[in-house]
C-alpha cells in the first residue's frame, strides 16, 4: 500500500489529480472508516462534477457563452484545489501517519528556472 500512496502523491505532484482521486477511491472502498467514506463521497462528487460541466456549454446561449466559459474556468480551478486537499487528506489517514508520507506531503515543490547572466 505504501508503493500506491507514492503513486498518488506523485500524480498530484503533476497534477494528474482525476487519476489520482480515482485511484484513492479505489483504495478506500473496502475501507470501514466513517471519516473517510465521507471524504470519499465529496471527492467522487467533485471529480464527477468537474468532468460533467463541459457538457453544459451546449445548451448555453450564445450571448451569455463567453461569460459562461469564464465563470467554468474558474469553479474548474477551485475545485481542483478541493480535490487536491481532499486527495492530501485521505493519503495521510491512508498512511497511518506515516512521518515520510507526511513529509512528502507537506513539502514544498521546488521551481526551477532558468539561469540568465548579462
Amino acid at each position: 500500500m505504501f508503493d500506491q500512496l507514492l503513486q498518488i502523491i506523485h500524480y498530484i505532484d503533476q497534477d494528474r489529480l482525476v487519476e489520482a482521486a480515482s485511484k484513492l477511491l479505489e483504495m478506500i472502498k473496502d475501507k470501514e472508516d466513517e471519516d473517510l467514506m465521507k471524504i470519499g463521497a465529496e471527492l467522487e462528487k467533485e471529480v464527477k462534477e468537474l468532468r460533467e460541466e463541459k457538457g453544459l456549454l451546449d445548451a448555453i446561449s450564445p450571448a451569455y457563452i463567453t461569460e459562461f466559459k469564464h465563470l467554468l474556468d474558474e469553479m474548474e480551478v477551485l475545485r481542483k484545489r478541493k480535490i487536491k486537499l481532499l486527495s492530501l487528506e485521505i493519503v495521510n489517514k491512508l498512511s497511518g501517519n506515516n512521518y515520510l508520507v507526511k513529509e512528502l506531503l507537506m513539502q514544498k515543490r521546488a521551481e526551477v528556472r532558468p539561469h540568465t547572466f548579462i
